[in-house]
C-alpha cells in the first residue's frame, strides 16, 4: 500500500480504480504482502521444525486461506465452520488443529470423523473424548497460570481465564489418558493477545516446556498469543490522505505502559461521542465535522504546529 501524489495504491492498482470496476464498499488485500509476511515468520525458525497454524477466525477468505495453504500454512479452527471450510479449500486434516472453547461434543466428533486432530481445553471434555475415544491420540489446551495482553478482556491464562487445563491439574489430565490408554501428543497455550513485552511471552514458554517434560508420548507443544506490532493493537496511527494529517503520527496513551504522560489540550471529533459520555474536566470540545475548510485546516495547523494536542 502506498500514496502517490494524493491517491491510494494497492498492489499498484489506484483505490480510485477498484471502486469504479467494483463499487463500495469493497474489501482488498494485498497478496504480495500476507505471502512476504508468512515468509518472513516461518524463515525465522529451523526448517521442518515448525508448523505456523493460521487463526482462521481473523480472516476466512477462502482466496486468502488458499494462498497460505500454498505455501505451507496450516490451520487453527475454532469451529466445526472453519474445520469444513479449511477441508473445502484444500487443507489436509493433519494440516488442522481443532481448538474449541467449551466446545459441545457434537464439534469434537465432528472433527474425529474428518481426520482432524482435536485440542481439549478442560478436564471434563477430556473425560469425555476419553471414553468415546479410547486409545487415541490428542492434544490439550494448558493454563500455565500466568497471562498477559493489552487489555485485561484479552488475556486468556492466568487465574481469572477460563481457558486451558490449570497446571496444578495436569495430573489429572493425565491420569484419565492413562485409564483409557490415551496418547497426549501435543500441549497447547494461548496467554493473550497485544502482548507488549517479550518477557511475558518466554516466562510462558517456560512453564509450558517444563510441564512438557510430564509427558512421555509428546509430539509437539503449540505457542500461541500476539504481539502489539502485528497483531492489530495499535500503538500509534498515521493518516495517508494527502492532507495535513499526513504529517502528524497519533499515539495511542491507552496502549502505553504509563498512559498518564500526556495530557490532552482539547478533545476532537466530539460529534462522534455516544449520548451517555459525560467528562468533568475543562478541556476545550471541538468538532471535526465544520462546514467551513478554512476552519478546519485552521485546526490542523494549530495540531501541527504543537498549538494543542489532541486526545
Amino acid at each position: 500500500m502506498e500514496v502517490s501524489e494524493g491517491l491510494l495504491y494497492l498492489g499498484g492498482i489506484s483505490a480510485d480504480s477498484l471502486l469504479e470496476r467494483f463499487g463500495s464498499p469493497l474489501y482488498v488485500y494485498e497478496k504480495d504482502v500476507l505471502i512476504n509476511r508468512f515468509r518472513k515468520m516461518i524463515n525465522c525458525f529451523p526448517s521442518d521444525e515448525v508448523d505456523i497454524h493460521y487463526a482462521m477466525k481473523a480472516n476466512y477468505n477462502p482466496s486468502l486461506l488458499n494462498l497460505l495453504r500454498v505455501e505451507g500454512a496450516c490451520i487453527d479452527a475454532v469451529s466445526m465452520g472453519d474445520v469444513q471450510m479449511a477441508l473445502e479449500v484444500g487443507f489436509q486434516p493433519q494440516q488442522i488443529l481443532f481448538t474449541g472453547n467449551n466446545s459441545r461434543f457434537s464439534e469434537i466428533e465432528f472433527s474425529m470423523e474428518r481426520g482432524v486432530p482435536v485440542n481439549l481445553g478442560s478436564l471434563d471434555l477430556l473425560q469425555q473424548y476419553a471414553i468415546r475415544y479410547p486409545g487415541t491420540s490428542v492434544s490439550i489446551r494448558v493454563n500455565p497460570g500466568m497471562g498477559a495482553g493489552h487489555h485485561t478482556h484479552c488475556i486468556t491464562g492466568g487465574p481469572d481465564s477460563k481457558f486451558g487445563i490449570y497446571q496444578d491439574r495436569l495430573n489429572d489430565a493425565l491420569r484419565i489418558s492413562e485409564t483409557h490408554s490415551l496418547k497426549i501428543t501435543g500441549i497447547h497455550s494461548h496467554i493473550g493477545t497485544g502482548i507488549r513485552k517479550t518477557e511475558a511471552m518466554l516466562e510462558a514458554m517456560d512453564l509450558i516446556l517444563d510441564a512438557a517434560k510430564r509427558f512421555p508420548d509428546l509430539e509437539f507443544v503449540d505457542f500461541g498469543g500476539g504481539f502489539c506490532p502485528d497483531c492489530g493493537s495499535s500503538l500509534f496511527a498515521r493518516y495517508l490522505s494527502g492532507g495535513a494529517f499526513d504529517a502528524m503520527i497519533f499515539i495511542s496513551l491507552g496502549s502505553l505502559d504509563d498512559p498518564e504522560i500526556g495530557k490532552p489540550d482539547i478533545h476532537y471529533g466530539v460529534e462522534s461521542e455516544v449520548s451517555w459520555i459525560h467528562r468533568d474536566d475543562s478541556t476545550p470540545r471541538i468538532r471535526i465535522d465544520v462546514d467551513n475548510p478554512a476552519e478546519q485546516n485552521e485546526l490542523f495547523e494549530r495540531i501541527l504546529e504543537g498549538v494543542i494536542r489532541p486526545d
